[in-house]
């Protein structure tokens, strides 16, 4: 049988701190046997475990294999990041050591958490909302610092107390239009002006959240940004020099690029996918031919498309950029209409 997902069964236990050799490292418990299993691995506890107050342990497995000492911080259950008894237990960071810690607290009767379970427990005994759940997720996932400012005002609590305003000026409306329905006689058939209001602010509101919803999406979960033009537009140069390195090769030969070249970076505190891609031509060999069907399906997904060529030549694309690449050569002297120059781009 298939564990319950939702269970709150169980001490669970997993590191906090990414896996590798470093100075510390963290491991963390939450469940109602916190202490018991705490006084297997580290005896010398006193009793009761000090609250929120790191207490110097020794831990050993089975009682008479020592692994390190380190730090205990306890956290007593309801205040605590998941509602429940928590241990934060803090040692030294090589892989083995930590290893052989995880090892004597889960024979000492944890279980491995599965991924996100402590957030899932910090959501099921109301610690935090989904809202601010997800922002957990999106904080510990975020490679800019605009995207870590957007998680950690949604993790605040800012975007919740919004909804949480919609949500009761909504049920105030509901409620209104309620009696009017099914005590007419009592209170009349006729809708006050605070109902309209209430539901015409509520609209205002959630246009407003939408509208930031897209911007709080690309912090999330970066934009994906495609070079297109023809073989030899300069796409794997422009590519280049937003790298700032030589990731692509760039020859006078067209067809160089036979596959895309895809590269996480950041412009403007948005994440980004840069994508350099093959030429599109009309190609008969069939490596070149593969990679300009590839290139044509990366137009779909992309949030913007960055067209190198001309204006007419360009696909249909709702955030396309025509940019005018070669800028120094004579027959390339003059900008199509609309064209922004490469050095708008690169800085």
């Amino acid at each position: 049988m298939r564990p319950d997902p939702f269970s709150l069964e169980g001490t669970i236990v997993a590191p906090a701190t990414p896996p590798g050799r470093s100075a510390l490292a963290l491991l963390r418990l939450s469940g109602p046997s916190t202490t018991a299993i705490l006084r297997k691995v580290a005896p010398d506890l006193p009793d009761p475990i000090p609250s929120r107050r790191p207490v110097l342990a020794r831990f050993s497995a089975g009682g008479d294999a020592p692994i390190d000492r380190g730090l205990v911080t306890f956290f007593p259950a309801p205040h605590s990041a998941t509602g429940e008894d928590v241990a934060e237990i803090s040692v030294h960071g090589g892989p083995a050591l930590v290893r052989a810690l995880l090892s004597a607290l889960i024979d000492a009767g944890a279980r491995p958490a599965r991924p996100g379970e402590f957030t899932q427990r910090s959501f099921l005994l109301g610690k935090v909302d989904l809202v601010e759940a997800e922002a957990v997720r999106d904080l510990i996932d975020a490679r800019t610092p605009a995207a870590v400012s957007a998680s950690a005002r949604r993790l605040d609590g800012s975007l919740s107390r919004r909804l949480a305003g919609v949500r009761a000026a909504l049920a105030t409306a509901a409620a209104e239009i309620g009696a009017a329905l099914d005590f007419s006689e009592d209170v009349g058939d006729t809708l006050p002006p605070s109902t309209t209001e209430r539901l015409s602010e509520a609209l205002r509101e959630l246009d407003v959240l939408l509208g930031g919803a897209r911007r709080g999406r690309l912090l999330a979960e970066g934009a994906r940004v495609v070079l297109l033009g023809r073989p030899n537009a300069g796409k794997s140069t422009l590519f280049n020099a937003l790298l700032g390195t030589e990731r692509a090769i760039v020859t006078p030969i067209p067809g160089t690029t036979r596959d895309h070249i895809e590269v996480p970076l950041a412009l403007g505190g948005i994440p980004i996918v840069l994508t350099d891609t093959a030429g599109l031509r009309a190609a008969d060999e069939l490596v070149e031919r593969i990679g300009v069907e590839r290139s044509q399906a990366l137009i779909e997904g992309a949030e913007i498309v960055l067209w190198l060529g001309e204006p007419g030549e360009a696909p249909a694309h709702a955030r396309l950029i025509l940019v005018h690449a070669k800028c120094d050569l004579p027959e390339r002297s003059t900008a199509p209409d609309g064209s922004l120059p490469v050095s708008s781009l690169t800085g």
